[in-house]
């Protein structure tokens, strides 16, 4: 049905389907995926995917000649822009797009690791902030509505946006959880469905938040 091994997938706002796979980046018809109604020229194989919420673009993790490269599509038009040019080394991308879709933000492993956030209209760096040792176990990031950022380190570190890199070592799951959405108070649901809440001051399971829903006990945010 695909062309190669698909390896994300992204809605747009009209419905379309972008598959990012082994190949590069096709748009489809959900009703009808096969044939593409279109394919973008001049990228390879996409190891990330999200899609940007203005509902016409995803921003995608490609294999270039030269290496893996960051770079905004827009798969209607075949649109590429070049965020982060080849190579970003590294086993794996690790990086997350804001909320609003305005920066992007990526960990490059170090020593040090440094977290790079980016503009994600033009590529330009807004910001490189050296990170400890530890966030080199980081593969994946998310992004608080508010800029901050979370990524596993021995435990979990949460990076505010004042630039202090915060280590939380009260994750209830023996090996912290890969954040991939965080929400407004705190609370996060990893790459493999954990689910975790933050109430009174700690990362807690979520099931210990039941009391707080019924408005016995209250939930704020991290830092």
């Amino acid at each position: 049905m695909f062309a190669g091994k698909p390896h994300a997938l992204a809605f747009l706002a009209d419905g379309s389907l972008v598959v990012g796979s082994s190949q590069g980046i096709t748009l489809h018809d959900p009703a009808a995926p096969s044939p593409p109604r279109a394919t973008v020229e001049g990228i390879g194989g996409v190891e990330w995917m999200v899609a940007h919420p203005d509902g016409e673009s995803v921003v995608a993790a490609v294999r270039e000649p030269r290496g893996r490269a960051l770079v905004r599509v827009w798969p209607g038009s075949g649109r590429v822009v070049s965020l982060v040019p080849a190579p970003i080394a590294g086993y794996q991308f690790c990086g997350a797009l804001a909320p609003d879709g305005a920066r992007v933000y990526w960990r490059r492993s170090g020593p040090p690791p440094v977290l790079y956030t980016v503009d994600a209209r033009t590529g330009a760096v807004l910001r490189e902030l050296e990170l400890p040792q530890e966030a080199n176990r980081a593969g994946a990031l998310a992004v608080r509505r508010d800029g901050a950022v979370y990524m596993q380190g021995d435990k979990m570190l949460v990076v505010h946006p004042d630039g202090r890199v915060e280590p939380r070592a009260d994750s209830p799951f023996f090996i912290a959880p890969e954040p991939l959405f965080v929400a407004d108070d705190g609370g996060l649901v990893g790459t493999r469905g954990e689910r975790v809440g933050f109430k009174d001051g700690a990362f807690v399971h979520a099931r210990e938040l039941g009391s707080a829903r019924s408005g016995t006990s209250r939930t704020t945010a991290a830092g």
